[in-house]
C-alpha cells in the first residue's frame, strides 16, 4: 500500500510572553508547528514546538466507543505520549487540553473519569485523577491536584499515559451503556517562570506588602503577609476584581498562588456594583451538618453563576468548623473560639467536610472566621474592613462557617453584622455570602484593583 503523507497544524504557546508595561496588557507570541505523519505507518505522531517536543506513541486523538465499567482504570483506554525538554536550558510548564470534543451526553457525570500516570522504566506513577462532571463542548483543560500546569525541568524528558474510563460504582449505571467519547489532545507550554511572573498573584505580591506576623492585633491597612499567605486587611480600596460579569473582593493569596475571593455583586461588574452579595437567607445548621437552605443556596448559585467556569476554580470542600473544646461545666466552645482567643488559625477543616452536593463537585463556600478576623474583624467590637461597605447600607447578618460555643444546648456560630463580629444561634435566619478560589497562577490581564478599574484576569 502506498504511504500517504498528511499535514496537521498545531499551535503552541511560545516561550516568550511580552509584557507591555505602559498599557499593562499581556500579549502572547505563538509558533506554528507542522506535524508530518504517515497515515499507514505504525509509529505515532511527532510534534515539535518552540518549547517542547511532544511525541504521541499511538495517536493524539481519543476515540472510544462502548466503554465498559471498570474497577481498575489501568484496564481502560489510554493515550501515551512523551514530553521532551531535553534540548532546552529552561524549565517549562505545560497543560493538557482536550479539543474537538464529541461525546454522549450521559457522560457528563462523576462516573466518567480521567487518570494521568507518569511512566518510568519500572512502573507507572499516578499523577492525578479527575472526573468529567463539568464537561461541556468547549475545550477542556485537565486538572491536576487543583492546578492545570505540570512542570518539566530543563534537559528532561517524561512519558505519560492518559486513561479515559468509566468507574464501576456497584449501582444502576445502565444509562452509561453504548457511550462514546472523541477528542483531540493538545499540549500548550511556556517558560515555568513566565507562568508565575504573569500571574495575578505575582502582580499583587510585588505591588507592596506590609509585613506582619501578628495580624490579628495589627491595625495596618493593606496586603499583609502571615506565614506563607497574604491577606487584604482593613478597608482597602484596591482588591476589586471582575470575574464572569460579577464583582468580587480579593480576600487572600494562598501559598500555592491560588486566590480566594468573596462575592461583592452577583448581578453587576464592580463599576456598577450595588452590593448584591446575598445568595439566600436561612439558618446555618447544627453541630452535625449544614442546613438545607444553605446547601441549596450555594448549589443554586454555583449552577447559575459559575457553571461554565469551573476550569478556573479550585475545588474547596464545604467545611463546618465544629470541633468541640470541652469545659468542666458541661458547656463548651468550638475550636474556632479557642483559636480566636489564642490568636491562631488553620486552613485545615476542623469538623465536617463535604466535597459534593447533589452529585456535583463543590467550588463555592462561605466566609470563614479566619477570613473575617484576618481582614480586620474584631469580636464584639467595631472594625473598619472591606467586608462591610456603608454605601450599600446592609443591615443583614452574614454567616461564617465556624461554630463558636454550645451553652446548655444552645449552639452558636460566628456572624458578621455590618462591621462587628458576633455570635448568634445557628437556627436564626441570616444571609449567605459566597466565596470562591481561583486556581493557582491565574493570568493577570489589566487593572489596578479599584472599583472603577478592577483587576481583569484571563
Amino acid at each position: 500500500m502506498k504511504t500517504i503523507k498528511r499535514q496537521a497544524l498545531f499551535i503552541f504557546s511560545l516561550i516568550g510572553i511580552v509584557l507591555v508595561s505602559l498599557a499593562m496588557m499581556t500579549t502572547y507570541a505563538y509558533q506554528s508547528t507542522r506535524v508530518n505523519y504517515d497515515e499507514d505507518a505504525f509509529q505515532g505522531l511527532s510534534v515539535q514546538s518552540g518549547v517542547l517536543d511532544v511525541n504521541y506513541v499511538n495517536n493524539d486523538r481519543i476515540n472510544v466507543d462502548n466503554m465498559p465499567l471498570l474497577n481498575d482504570y489501568m484496564s481502560g483506554y489510554y493515550t501515551e505520549f512523551t514530553i521532551d525538554n531535553s534540548k532546552s536550558d529552561n524549565d517549562v510548564s505545560f497543560y493538557i487540553e482536550l479539543t474537538e470534543l464529541d461525546f454522549s451526553k450521559q457522560l457528563i457525570t462523576s462516573d466518567f473519569r480521567y487518570t494521568l500516570n507518569e511512566v518510568t522504566k519500572s512502573n507507572e506513577k499516578n499523577i492525578s485523577e479527575g472526573d468529567f462532571s463539568d464537561l461541556t463542548n468547549n475545550d477542556y483543560k485537565l486538572r491536576f491536584n487543583d492546578s492545570y500546569y505540570l512542570n518539566i525541568n530543563k534537559k528532561e524528558s517524561k512519558t505519560y499515559k492518559l486513561y479515559i474510563w468509566l468507574k464501576e460504582t456497584e449501582s444502576n449505571q445502565n444509562y452509561l451503556e453504548n457511550s462514546y467519547f472523541k477528542a483531540k489532545i493538545k499540549i500548550t507550554s511556556q517558560f515555568k517562570s513566565a507562568v508565575y511572573e504573569n500571574s495575578l498573584a505575582f502582580k499583587l505580591i510585588n505591588n507592596g506588602i506590609i509585613n506582619s506576623e501578628n495580624i490579628i492585633d495589627d491595625n495596618n491597612v493593606g496586603l499583609i503577609k502571615f506565614e506563607d499567605s497574604y491577606y487584604y486587611r482593613g478597608n482597602v480600596l484596591n482588591n476589586y476584581l471582575n470575574f464572569n460579569n460579577m464583582c468580587f473582593r480579593i480576600i487572600k493569596i494562598n501559598k500555592d498562588n491560588s486566590i480566594k475571593l468573596v462575592l461583592e455583586d452577583k448581578d453587576n461588574t464592580c463599576q456598577q456594583s450595588v452590593g448584591n452579595y446575598e445568595i439566600g437567607i436561612g439558618s446555618l445548621g447544627n453541630e452535625d451538618d449544614y442546613s438545607k437552605e444553605l446547601k441549596d443556596s450555594l448549589y443554586e448559585f454555583q449552577n447559575k453563576y459559575l457553571k461554565n467556569i469551573f476550569n478556573k476554580l479550585k475545588l474547596y470542600n464545604w467545611c463546618l468548623n465544629n470541633k468541640k473544646y470541652d469545659y468542666s461545666d458541661n458547656s463548651y466552645s468550638y475550636t474556632s473560639l479557642k483559636e480566636l482567643n489564642d490568636k491562631k488559625f488553620s486552613n485545615v477543616c476542623e469538623g465536617i467536610a463535604m466535597d459534593k452536593y447533589n452529585d456535583s463537585l463543590i467550588f463555592v463556600n462561605i466566609l470563614s472566621l479566619e477570613d473575617v478576623v484576618y481582614s480586620g474583624g474584631k469580636l464584639n467590637n467595631e472594625s473598619n474592613t472591606y467586608l462591610y461597605n456603608e454605601e450599600y447600607q446592609k443591615e443583614d447578618f452574614i454567616w461564617t462557617n465556624s461554630l463558636s460555643s454550645n451553652i446548655n444546648g444552645t449552639i452558636n456560630a460566628f456572624v458578621l453584622n455590618k462591621n462587628i463580629l458576633k455570635e448568634s444561634e445557628v437556627n436564626n435566619n441570616y444571609s449567605y455570602r459566597p466565596t470562591i478560589t481561583l486556581v493557582d497562577n491565574i493570568l493577570y490581564i489589566s487593572g489596578t484593583g479599584t472599583k472603577d478599574d478592577p483587576f481583569i484576569i484571563d
